[in-house]
């Protein structure tokens, strides 16, 4: 018993109800004792759970009382009311993270789509510029065969054909579809 009180000082709510469960084992007559200091307990974790307001401590908050109630039958009706409370607020914070990721993954779409209408495959492009839109080629022959880098053919493979670029003096000045 005297352990579990000096967990309890200590903030260890979970391993003082567990030294209480054990004394309460060992002695069934310290039951109105044990049933006080998990009293006290709970309501410790119940000012606890009032003051938490991240993910994590919201979460470990709901744990505790309900572990509190586990263990000494209840918890009263302020603090099952303190429980579903701390429910309600872990899944409107759920539901606000993730109405964040989803609002960052749609920016980032918007910009990617932005781009995309903003820059179009045009003749008169560098090379460099053609990879920014597309990429690396599938395949890249050069003029001369393969001793001339000013003449090239590039062929990227898209929806069962094919799309040739062809660049002289590494210019685009010709896109065909196939």
């Amino acid at each position: 018993l005297g352990e579990g009180k000096r967990y309890q000082s200590a903030g260890f709510i979970g391993k003082a109800m567990g030294k209480y469960a054990e004394a309460l084992g060992m002695n069934p007559d310290l039951i109105y004792e044990v049933k006080s200091l998990q009293y006290r307990a709970g309501i410790q974790m119940a000012k606890l759970a009032k003051e938490a307001d991240e993910f994590e401590e919201i979460q470990l908050a709901i744990y505790s009382l309900e572990y509190a109630r586990e263990l000494s039958g209840g918890i009263g009706t302020r603090n099952e009311k303190l429980l579903v409370d701390l429910k309600n607020k872990l899944k409107s914070l759920s539901d606000y993270k993730s109405r964040i990721i989803i609002e960052q993954k749609m920016n980032i779409a918007r910009a990617e789509q932005l781009n995309a209408r903003n820059k179009k495959l045009k003749i008169g492009l560098t090379i460099p510029q053609v990879q920014d839109l597309l990429g690396e080629p599938h395949e890249k022959i050069l003029g001369n065969r393969g001793l001339n880098p000013d003449e090239q053919l590039w062929i990227y493979f898209v929806n069962q054909g094919s799309l040739h670029l062809s660049f002289h003096q590494f210019q685009l000045f010709k896109i065909e579809e196939l």
